[in-house]
């Protein structure tokens, strides 16, 4: 169960959200992110376990087919069986970045509740006094932009890290693999595996999106930074 907004009887937490220019509380299901980075390692799996086989067969068609057209059409079956290796390994990268995306959601929303819950009796000590009104919004938006700045910081860990120049690259690869040996079997596999397996528990939820959508909007919505 995703972990909820504070329960604060107080009203810093309700004043806070008022006075904040932009969301603070991500709005993304960390529960939904987890099972986005165990679909990717599922996906994985099933393009490791497709390896394996077509190596095989790449053996009984040098037996069946010895010469040199058989020899090159072998090499190219290799090669597409390592590209598979090479594309759960990248699947496996992307199962991480969205599992530690979701440990980050986590850690804001943590964060967020710590904070309400130390500084809400004081919030509640002020706003009792006499004309303590104007000390009670200063207290929330001084709170309201150290809990901006942490998730503006953690927005940046996510966006700029490495993953995505990986798997571009990896994509690049492939295509060009595919063209060489002559067929589409690797794209059709990043069409199925990449899209098809994981975007179909994303659409449950009544979203229509691409991968690239899923990570970058992802990323800069629930952690509060201006979506594409």
């Amino acid at each position: 169960m995703a972990i909820p907004e504070p329960v604060d009887p107080s009203g810093l937490w309700a004043l806070i959200v008022d006075l904040s220019a932009h969301t603070i509380w991500p709005p993304d299901n960390e529960d939904r992110v987890f099972e986005l980075a165990n679909a990717w390692d599922a996906a994985a799996t099933m393009v490791e376990d497709a390896r394996a086989p077509l190596l095989a067969a790449q053996v009984r068609v040098l037996t069946a087919w010895p010469d040199t057209a058989g020899a090159q059409f072998a090499s190219n079956g290799i090669q597409l069986a390592e590209s598979y290796g090479e594309l759960a390994a990248v699947m496996r990268d992307l199962a991480d970045f969205v599992r530690t995306y979701g440990q980050q959601i986590v850690e804001a929303k943590v964060n967020i509740g710590v904070e309400i819950a130390i500084n809400a009796a004081l919030f509640a000590a002020i706003i009792a006094l006499p004309g303590g009104g104007l000390l009670a919004g200063v207290l929330a938006r001084t709170i309201g932009t150290r809990l901006g700045s942490m998730i503006e910081a953690m927005a940046g860990r996510s966006l700029l890290g490495p993953l995505p120049g990986r798997a571009n690259a990896l994509i690049r690869g492939a295509a060009e693999m595919a063209t060489e040996a002559g067929d589409e079997v690797i794209n059709r596999t990043l069409t199925i595996f990449g899209t098809v397996q994981i975007l179909d528990e994303v659409e449950e939820e009544g979203y229509e999106v691409g991968v690239q959508d899923v990570f970058v909007a992802g990323v800069a919505g629930a952690l509060g930074a201006p979506s594409p």
